[in-house]
């Protein structure tokens, strides 16, 4: 029997803890966060956003290594040269 007072008394006074502080009032999140913990939420954003430039650096700068090497190999065959080249020889007499 004490187990079911218990519970009750929990639930009124998660009740009562609702009603006191409604998160709905017109209140924005901003108003009801304190500065400290806007200021590490802003921080973290900061940070989000410098780690995600510095992936997009990364993949761009392997981009730009895989076509550097595939431009060397293909510069290095012949048979690809021969196709590029200019079917029209003798302009270079």
């Amino acid at each position: 029997m004490g187990k079911k007072q218990k519970k009750v008394t929990q639930q009124q006074s998660f009740k009562s803890k609702k009603e006191e502080a409604p998160a709905t009032s017109g209140a924005s999140l901003k108003d009801l966060l304190s500065a400290d913990t806007l200021a590490k939420l802003k921080e973290q954003g900061e940070a989000a956003k410098q780690a995600e430039q510095a992936r997009k650096d990364a993949e761009a700068a392997r981009k730009a290594e895989a076509e550097r090497a595939e431009r060397k190999r293909l510069e290095n065959d012949f048979n690809y040269l021969l196709e590029q080249s200019d079917p029209n020889w003798s302009k270079y007499k």
